[in-house]
C-alpha cells in the first residue's frame, strides 16, 4: 500500500494542468538550444514563433561566421541558414568542391554585410554577377581554386576597403586589374598564378607601391620579377614558393621592414639557385629584423649550402619568435645549429621536421634556456624520446605558461600522457599530443591568413607548394 504522502503528490500532479516546454523561460530555452548545432537549430526554430525569436536574438544575431562545407549541399538547409544568419554574418567561408552552385544563391541574397569572404575549390564565375552586392563591403577576399578570370577584377574594384586579396591557384588570371588596386591592397597572394608574370601588370602593381605589406608568390620567372619586387620596400611578410633564383640577375631585393619570411620548396634545385638566395638571407641576417622564419631545406641544392646558412646566417637572427625548419626527407638541422642560435629569449614556437640529427640532449639544452617557448612541433625526429619530456617537466613547472608539444612519428610514447595526468594541475605545464591526425594548431592555409599571431603549420600545404 502506497504511503499517504506519496499518494497525495500523485493526485496533485494528476490534477495540475499539463506542462510543456513553452512554459520554460528564455534562459532555459537558451540553455537547451545551446546543445544544438546551427543546422539543427534551424529545424527547431520552425516549431513556433517563440522558438524562432529566441534563436534569432541569442544565436543568429551573435553568429558572425558562417561556414558552408561540402556535405551541406545534401543535408543542410543552406537557404534557411542564409535567411536567418545572413544579415548578421561578417565572415563567410565556402569549401564545397562543387560546380553546381544553385543551392548557394540564398547566400548572395542575404549575406549583405560581409567583410571577409573565403571561397575554396568552388567555380564561381558563373555566379559572379549574382554575387556583385557582397563585394562592396569586403575587406578580405580569399578566392582559391575558383576558376577565376580577369572579369573578377571589375567586382573587386567595387570594394573600396579591400586590403587582403588571395588569388591563389587561378592560373588564367593575367592581373590586368591589379594596378588599379595598388593603393588599397596591403596583402596579396598570387601563388600558382603564373600568367600574371607573363604580362606587365604585376610590375605596374609593384612600381612605387608603398602600401603592400604582405606578398605570397611562386617565382617561376625570377629574372623578370626582381626589379618589380625591389620596389616593395614596405613589405613586412614575404612567402616565396619555389624561388628559382637566376644568378645572372644582380638585383637582391632589400626589404628593410621585413619581419616574416617563408622559403618554401616542393622540388630540388640546382646549384645555381644558391647564390642570390644566400646573399638575400645574409642581408636579412645583418639587418636582424626577422621574427618569423620558415626554411624548406629543399630551396638549397646541397648539404653544404644549407649547412652554411645554419652555421653563418641563422645565429644572426636574435629576435626570432617562430622558427620552422622543414625537409621532406632528411633535414640537416642538428643539435650544433640549435646551440649556435641567439634567439633563446624571444623564441615562442619551434618546428623541426625530418631531422635525424636532433637529439633529446641537444633540444633540451636549447629549450631550457628559452623562457618564452610555448609551442614545439616535432615531425619524424627519430632520436626524440620520452626522456625529453621527463627533463622538461620540472623546467616547465616553474614557468607561468603551458608548453604545447605535438610529436608526430618520433619515439615519444603515449605513456607520457598518463604521466602528465598524474601530476598536480599546477605542475602540469606541458600539453602533449602524439597523434599524426592532430592538425588544429594552425590555420589550414597560413598563406591566406592575415593573422598576426604565430601559429603552427603542421602540414606541408600542398596548395602552397
Amino acid at each position: 500500500m502506497e504511503p499517504a504522502e506519496k499518494k497525495i503528490k500523485l493526485e496533485e500532479l494528476q490534477e495540475s494542468p499539463e506542462k510543456s516546454i513553452l512554459d520554460l523561460n528564455d534562459d532555459c530555452l537558451i540553455q537547451i538550444f545551446s546543445y544544438f548545432s546551427l543546422e539543427k537549430l534551424v529545424e527547431v526554430d520552425k516549431v513556433c514563433p517563440r522558438f524562432r525569436s529566441v534563436a534569432e536574438e541569442y544565436f543568429y544575431k551573435k553568429q558572425k561566421v558562417l561556414k558552408i562545407e561540402k556535405t551541406f549541399q545534401n543535408r543542410t538547409p543552406v537557404a534557411d541558414l542564409a535567411e536567418r544568419m545572413g544579415p548578421y554574418v561578417s565572415t563567410l567561408e565556402i569549401n564545397t568542391y562543387c560546380t553546381n552552385l544553385d543551392y548557394l544563391k540564398p547566400l548572395w541574397i542575404h549575406c549583405t554585410s560581409l567583410e571577409h569572404l573565403t571561397i575554396r575549390y568552388t567555380k564561381i564565375m558563373t555566379h559572379v554577377e549574382l554575387m556583385k552586392d557582397i563585394f562592396k563591403n569586403l575587406k578580405s577576399a580569399i578566392l582559391v581554386y575558383c576558376g577565376l578570370s580577369d572579369e573578377i577584377g571589375e567586382y573587386l574594384k567595387t570594394a573600396p576597403d579591400l586590403y587582403n586579396l588571395s588569388l591563389k591557384a587561378n592560373p588564367e588570371i593575367t592581373g590586368n586589374f591589379l594596378p588599379e588596386l595598388k593603393h588599397q591592397l596591403k596583402e596579396i597572394n598570387v601563388i600558382k598564378c603564373d600568367n600574371i608574370f607573363r604580362t606587365p601588370y604585376f610590375g605596374e602593381f609593384c612600381r612605387d607601391n608603398l602600401k603592400l605589406e604582405s606578398l605570397a608568390i611562386r617565382l617561376p620567372y625570377y629574372r623578370t620579377l626582381m626589379a618589380s619586387l625591389a620596389e616593395l620596400t614596405n613589405l613586412t611578410k614575404l612567402i616565396l614558393v619555389n624561388p628559382q633564383l637566376i644568378p645572372a640577375s644582380n638585383i637582391v631585393p632589400h626589404f628593410p621592414k621585413l619581419t616574416h619570411l617563408e622559403l618554401r620548396a616542393a622540388i630540388f634545385f640546382t646549384s645555381e639557385v644558391n647564390i642570390i638566395l644566400y646573399r638575400f638571407l645574409e642581408y636579412l641576417g645583418n639587418m636582424d629584423c626577422l621574427e618569423y622564419l620558415r626554411i624548406d631545406e629543399n630551396v638549397m641544392s646541397s648539404t653544404e649550402s644549407i649547412t652554411k646558412v645554419y652555421n653563418r646566417i641563422l645565429p644572426k637572427f636574435t629576435k626570432l619568435k617562430v622558427l620552422k625548419v622543414i625537409h621532406k626527407y632528411t633535414a640537416e638541422f642538428a643539435d650544433s645549429h640549435l646551440e649556435g642560435m641567439k634567439c633563446r629569449q624571444t623564441i615562442e614556437s619551434l618546428e623541426i621536421c625530418n631531422s635525424r640529427k636532433i637529439t633529446d640532449k641537444g633540444l633540451f639544452k636549447f629549450l631550457k634556456d628559452c623562457p618564452n617557448i610555448k609551442n614545439l612541433y616535432l615531425k619524424r625526429c627519430r632520436k626524440i624520446t620520452d626522456n625529453l619530456i621527463h627533463k622538461l617537466m620540472p623546467v616547465c613547472a616553474e614557468r607561468p605558461h603551458t608548453l604545447e608539444i605535438l610529436a608526430d612519428e618520433t619515439k615519444i610514447t603515449d605513456y607520457i600522457k598518463d604521466e602528465l595526468q598524474e601530476l598536480q594541475e599546477e605542475d602540469r605545464k606541458i600539453e602533449f599530443h602524439c597523434d599524426s591526425t592532430f592538425r588544429d594548431w594552425c590555420d589550414s592555409d597560413d598563406s591566406d591568413s592575415s593573422h598576426d599571431s604565430y601559429e603552427f603549420d603542421t602540414s606541408y600545404d600542398s596548395d602552397m607548394d
